[in-house]
């Protein structure tokens, strides 16, 4: 559909996610850490922590989940 602004709309139908990540779903841990990042609290497990309440645990792998779907990444070398 073409408007007379110039604006021109189109309507996709979405094609399937892959498969890895349909079986990382968003959940309210991980949303709860993205919300914290992007309000300006540093990405590491102790300042998300208090800034949520979430447990140390969940918040590892919320940080963890943002990490591997490419939102975060590390600067410097990899540890281990």
């Amino acid at each position: 559909m073409r408007l007379r602004s110039g604006l021109v709309v189109v309507g996709e139908v979405a094609s399937e996610p892959p498969e890895s990540l349909l079986a990382e779903r968003w959940n309210l841990s991980t949303l709860a850490a993205a919300e914290a990042i992007l309000a300006g609290i540093p990405p590491t497990v102790e300042a998300i922590e208090v800034a949520t309440g979430l447990s140390r645990g969940s918040t590892a792998n919320a940080l963890a989940r943002l990490e591997r779907r490419g939102h975060l990444g590390r600067p410097g070398a990899k540890r281990g």
